[in-house]
């Protein structure tokens, strides 16, 4: 961020911008901490799915800065969901992330049958076909896609959402058929059809040492498996849907004002240069110069820059259908999202138990209304 604060003072020699990076662990709870004390930033950083806890502390975005319409024809359709609350949006996002496909390349072109699974049953197929057993252990050498678990897959409670949402189920109705028979699905790949299981590696470690051919993960874990094995050759895809859906999954991070900021409109002025076509452009190269590449653009009319990319351009195509739900991993929200999540992970240990259907709905629909209601959040 130095080189793009410089390049903002030369016209506005007047503002002194102080950038703090901050540690992801209990940041969420240390900067409401910090709001309350009245001590906090101006601009903070927020999860897409974090305004039910933040709102109280977050400043309207003016109109001056981005309308109401620009939310719904700039950026994309998502951000207009998220961002929104009592009439006002409180956000401004800088990047756009998704879960996508990875596919290990050198593996699909061992076998020129294989194709790139886009459907939910294709990928049971081609993930049962791809995994390897040792003949003499009967052990599992090599997962098929790392899906089924909860102790080893990184995602797991964001891919578990997004099935659910493309079922048309609600995450925060767990009775539903649709959400149980999500669950259920997702459990198969580590119970009947044996493509993945917890003796395995954490499926991001796995998948960049060989031994998973497939998995599902946001696009910034790229970078992680490029550094843990630079010569894995390997690519993004949108992730599979069913029959008749196009529902993709959105998790990234939007930049808000405080409430108690004395220098609010500053602040404002700040973000939308940030969010420009130029500065964010700027921004990404500077990152790619150092990993493999940037933060994906925000913006629906940068779309097509970004579209060819092996990396990005997954995220990117999937943007428009993106759906989101507080069940997203690695926020470290202690919150909204961290509690759903082990409630939705208790469950899915349930089933790999075979305990009733009943205990395991009844014990997580308590949980889920519980915590929604603290929230002061309703299933529509």
């Amino acid at each position: 961020m130095a080189e793009i604060i410089e390049d903002y003072k030369v016209s506005n020699s007047h503002i002194t911008i102080q950038y703090t990076r901050q540690s992801p662990k209990d940041y969420r709870e240390r900067l409401q901490s910090a709001l309350a004390r009245g001590d906090g930033p101006d601009i903070l950083r927020w999860h897409n799915t974090w305004l039910p806890m933040l709102k109280n502390d977050l400043s309207p975005v003016p109109a001056t800065t981005y309308s109401p319409s620009d939310f719904g024809t700039i950026f994309y359709p998502i951000v207009k969901q998220d961002a929104f609350s009592n009439n006002n949006y409180y956000g401004v996002p800088l990047e756009f992330d998704a879960l996508a496909l990875y596919i290990n390349e050198d593996i699909f072109e061992q076998d020129s049958t294989l194709k790139v699974p886009t459907t939910w049953d294709n990928l049971r197929q081609t993930a049962f076909k791809l995994k390897q057993i040792d003949p003499n252990t009967k052990q599992l050498t090599r997962g098929g896609v790392a899906l089924g678990t909860t102790s080893n897959v990184d995602h797991f409670s964001d891919i578990l959402g997004l099935m659910i949402l493309q079922n048309g189920g609600d995450p925060g109705k767990p009775d539903e058929t649709a959400v149980t028979s999500a669950m259920k699905f997702y459990t198969l790949f580590a119970t009947q059809d044996g493509s993945w299981n917890d003796d395995l590696p954490n499926s991001t470690q796995a998948f960049a040492t060989n031994k998973v051919a497939m998995m599902l993960a946001p696009s910034w874990r790229a970078i992680e498996i490029n550094q843990l094995n630079p010569q894995l050759s390997f690519k993004l895809y949108p992730v599979p849907q069913l029959p008749g859906t196009n529902i993709a999954w959105a998790t990234y991070w939007l930049e808000g004002v405080s409430k108690k900021s004395a220098n609010s409109q500053a602040a404002w002025d700040f973000i939308k240069y940030l969010s420009t076509q130029e500065v964010l452009t700027k921004m990404y190269s500077q990152a790619s110069q150092t990993r493999l590449f940037g933060e994906p653009y925000p913006r629906q009319d940068m779309a097509s820059s970004l579209q060819l990319d092996p990396y990005v351009g997954a995220i990117i195509s999937q943007a428009i259908s993106a759906q989101s739900y507080p069940l997203v991993s690695r926020t470290l929200d202690n919150g909204l999202n961290d509690r759903l999540i082990k409630y939705y992970k208790d469950a899915i240990n349930s089933y790999h138990q075979n305990l009733a259907q009943q205990n395991i709905t009844e014990a997580l629909s308590q949980g889920v209304n519980q915590v929604l209601s603290q929230y002061g959040l309703t299933s529509q």
